[in-house]
């Protein structure tokens, strides 16, 4: 039994290999939306923003990063230190529910940054730019009557206005 289990556990190794290999060829795995290799597009070119854009955009993209670093590392802090007290056994409800709150808190910030950085955006870009972005969004023209700047955050409810 043991010799030929050893060949069936190889075999499969090397076929999980050789798909690993495959699909980052392809540029699938992992990576957010517009990493892989095969979906990064050049938003400065496709949508042939100006050398004005160009600066207003990365400035506010350095404060956008800004803000949002510092609410992020406190919501990785508050998350890890809740994560502690499920495992405490002499764990303070209050506390608990403080740092749910809290949590709930942060992310509402997060939400507002995002926000405020796409009512920025907008202002930044011409109409025409902001129907081309929809359409390399989603591969196609935006379902949004708004433009590709506006609705709800994955359904959570609350406009991003």
């Amino acid at each position: 039994m043991r010799r030929t289990l050893i060949p069936l556990v190889l075999t499969l190794v090397l076929v999980f290999a050789v798909a690993q290999v495959a699909a980052a060829a392809w540029g699938q795995g992992f990576g957010g939306r517009g990493i892989g290799a095969v979906g990064w597009t050049n938003l400065a070119q496709e949508l042939e923003i100006t050398a004005e854009q160009f600066t207003q955009i990365q400035e506010l993209q350095r404060q956008h990063f800004t803000r949002t670093n510092e609410i992020q590392n406190q919501l990785r802090q508050t998350r890890q230190e809740l994560r502690m007290q499920r495992w405490n056994p002499d764990a303070d409800p209050a506390r608990v529910q403080a740092q749910i709150g809290k949590i709930a808190e942060l992310r509402d910030q997060l939400r507002q940054e995002v926000a405020r950085y796409r009512a920025e955006l907008r202002v930044i870009l011409t109409e025409e730019q902001l129907a081309k972005w929809a359409e390399l969004r989603r591969g196609g023209p935006c379902p949004k009557p708004g433009g590709p700047l506006t609705g709800t955050p994955r359904g959570q409810g609350g406009p991003w206005q």
